[in-house]
């Protein structure tokens, strides 16, 4: 099969690049022959998120410098020539925005669309509505098939037994992934992995942390990621008296290290849809707290009180009282962990792959 991926950067920028790429290999690894076409080009020739030389990787150098239109038709443009000249059996395009433009670049051709949403609809704000609106349209009437990767993602634009949406989660994408914990690590260290932007809703965190640090005095916070918050929290650990115990050591190279050297894993998101980090933690066999976040990312991988604690979004006090469990309470958090392990097998990366492949087999075999 020949297929091609539209995406807007790799730059390292969050969950959906990395997951592209995973994609991208899992596919070449099974014969494909795989293009992967970045939009931007904003750093170097360098991607953090590790591209097999089986895929073709193409980097466009779209001015992002320009109003959205503009940018929005500039980039159908450029990329209408990279699918002339490629030829694709199939195209798919990550998120919503480029799924669209990959529409409109394959217009008056008969390559078919599948659209890969990666977010939750209902974190866009309501001066998306519109936008929203007309993904909707194109999702309903012009895509060929869509991935979702939760049902209430789905259900947004399609009816629950609408064959053209396929719900497919990420898989457990980390190739060098350690065995599991053996023992349950009792070093007062809790730890978060994320963007340092609105939607993780790390303010929510840091108040919840705050309230375990009274009864709690020798735990630390330590959360993983960058994002353009960063200030804002640091000021804001600043107020809570909190510098010595809350940090931010930006994105590392191994977050493994960081899972097996923590006691516990939180996550605070408003929106997700099915976030690698917690994946990850669960894997590793890590006791997880998180709140109940839109999208159902969480709520699909937290079987509540038997593979971790799911607690009502947005609620400090209940991501407190559920950390502060999960602290005194070792044995349980060792039970949870065990149990967590079990996302390995759930989320078995060729697993996942294929049912990519079959899917998209289902679509051409659909304009045949």
């Amino acid at each position: 099969m020949k297929i091609t991926i539209v995406i807007g950067t790799m730059g390292g920028y969050g969950g959906a690049e990395r997951a592209t790429a995973y994609l991208a290999n899992g596919f070449a690894d099974k014969e494909n022959e795989v293009h992967l076409i970045s939009c931007y080009n904003y750093h170097s020739k360098e991607t953090v998120y590790a591209i097999s030389d089986k895929v073709n990787f193409i980097r466009l150098n779209q001015n992002i410098n320009v109003n959205r239109i503009k940018r929005f038709l500039n980039g159908i443009s450029l990329v209408r020539d990279q699918f002339l000249e490629i030829k694709p059996e199939i195209v798919i395009g990550i998120t919503s925005y480029y799924g669209v433009l990959s529409i409109l670049a394959l217009k008056n051709t008969r390559i078919p669309v599948i659209i890969a949403e990666r977010n939750n609809p209902d974190s866009l704000n309501r001066l998306h509505r519109f936008e929203k609106a007309i993904f909707r349209y194109f999702y309903r009437h012009r895509a060929d098939g869509a991935v979702f990767q939760t049902k209430d993602i789905k259900r947004y634009y399609y009816q629950p037994d609408d064959p053209k949406g396929a719900v497919i989660p990420n898989a457990l994408m980390a190739t060098n992934l350690p065995a599991p914990k053996t023992t349950l690590s009792v070093n007062n260290r809790i730890i978060s992995v994320g963007r340092l932007t609105v939607e993780k809703n790390i303010p929510l965190l840091i108040e919840a942390f705050a309230e375990v640090h009274k009864k709690h005095p020798e735990y630390n916070l330590t959360i993983y990621g960058e994002g353009n918050l960063r200030i804002m929290l640091e000021s804001m650990i600043k107020s809570l008296g909190l510098t010595e115990h809350v940090f931010f050591p930006g994105t590392v190279s191994n977050i493994f290290e960081a899972y097996e050297n923590s006691q516990l894993f939180v996550m605070s998101s408003d929106n997700e849809g099915m976030p690698n980090a917690l994946i990850e933690a669960m894997a590793m066999g890590m006791p997880v707290v998180s709140t109940d976040c839109k999208g159902g990312g969480a709520a699909y991988l937290i079987d509540n009180s038997i593979n971790g604690l799911l607690v009502p979004n947005r609620d400090r006090d209940a991501l407190a009282v559920a950390i502060n469990k999960i602290i005194e309470h070792p044995e349980l958090a060792w039970q949870m962990g065990q149990e967590a392990i079990k996302i390995r097998k759930k989320l078995d990366a060729e697993s996942i792959c294929n049912k990519w492949l079959l899917f998209m087999n289902e679509i051409i075999s659909q304009r045949i």
